[in-house]
């Protein structure tokens, strides 16, 4: 994946820098990427004299209103990050190029490298996400996991769970109960059955369980 990613990075500032001779990427970083895209880039620019490469990391709660503001500016940059849900509505306001052709013939791509599921998040087809061209590539790809107090479960006489047989949802949400425990008798829960940022998961639950946000009217 991290070959993959350095052929891809070098592959989108070639043709950008085909097209003009500084290139604009507006991205957000923390401050170890910083410095790995920092080296990319004086590793590009040596590469390729006279092309710079100006380099905009803004706050990730930022970023969605100044790409936004920028393409209302007619001033976006050349590369930038966007997210799955965001490339219907960017591919049909014509905001992103079609990397099909480009990434085919590139020397060294190879989408084999990736997990389709990862690469459909960012294909559409006019009509359909998932289906045809591809409009953005996958940056990084990471799984959500939990963890367990062994020590909690041991004391309320629960299993520990099976590495090889990952529980339904259902089961997940019996042993969180079994768990959930007023330790002292005062009437207040002390011992919570899990504990979960629900920012990035809640929509997962949500859909996972067959339930929705709106209805159909």
């Amino acid at each position: 994946m991290k070959r993959f990613f350095l052929i891809v990075f070098f592959l989108f500032l070639s043709f950008a820098a085909a097209q003009a001779q500084e290139i604009t990427w507006m991205n957000y970083a923390n401050d170890q990427e910083r410095v790995i895209f920092q080296k990319l880039i004086d590793r590009f620019e040596a590469e390729h004299p006279g092309v710079k490469i100006k380099f905009l990391s803004v706050q990730q709660a930022e970023f969605g209103a100044k790409i936004n503001a920028s393409f209302s500016a007619n001033e976006p940059p050349d590369i930038f990050y966007v997210g799955p849900e965001s490339v219907r509505a960017y591919v049909d306001k014509n905001r992103l190029l079609d990397l099909e052709p480009y990434v085919n013939s590139a020397a060294g791509v190879n989408f084999s490298d990736l997990y389709e599921n990862a690469l459909k998040k960012y294909r559409y087809d006019g009509e359909t996400l998932g289906k045809g061209d591809i409009w953005a590539l996958p940056k990084d790809l990471g799984p959500f996991a939990f963890g367990y107090n062994a020590d909690l479960f041991k004391k309320a006489g629960i299993p520990l769970p099976d590495k090889d047989k990952p529980y339904t949802f259902a089961e997940f949400l019996d042993v969180c109960r079994k768990l959930t425990r007023d330790t002292d008798g005062d009437g207040k829960i002390d011992q919570w059955g899990t504990s979960l940022d629900v920012n990035w998961s809640f929509v997962q639950f949500v859909w996972g369980n067959g339930a929705d946000f709106l209805d159909e009217s």
